[in-house]
């Protein structure tokens, strides 16, 4: 029996669960492993447009230091839900908005990707909820 052809679905369909729950991004250095689990910034991730709407009312009324802090700001709010980090006194730094606010801007080219990664659709497709499920 032929394999089913791939369908337009399978490149572009999100999971609803992955956009608003999250999905761990890890990075790796040296053999550790750091981890951030973040919501789609955008999709069906309805906080995010919630909080993105409030911060730039804020910005427009000037009660917003920098687009750096709006950024930081927004990403904290609505698409972090969680990390493991280990911090510079190779101690874990606890899960908090202000710690995702302070590390974010110390280690800009950090939030970078992590704002790519959690913007691009790919990450939350549906396709690797179905091949997970396939390989568990």
């Amino acid at each position: 029996m032929p394999n089913k052809p791939f369908t337009i679905y399978d490149m572009f369909e999100t999971s609803e669960k992955l956009e608003v729950d999250g999905i761990i991004l890890e990075y790796e250095f040296h053999g550790t492993i750091f981890e951030f689990t973040v919501a789609r910034a955008g999709g069906r991730n309805h906080r995010f447009i919630e909080a993105r709407d409030v911060l730039l009312k804020k910005l427009v009324k000037g009660n917003q230091a920098s687009s750096d802090e709006f950024l930081t700001s927004l990403w904290a709010e609505a698409c972090f839900k969680g990390w493991n980090v280990i911090g510079r006194d190779g101690e874990k730094i606890p899960f908090t908005t202000a710690n995702v606010k302070t590390l974010m801007l110390e280690l800009p080219d950090l939030f970078t990707d992590i704002r790519e990664r959690s913007a691009d659709f790919h990450e939350y497709r549906v396709a690797i909820v179905k091949a997970a499920e396939k390989n568990s």
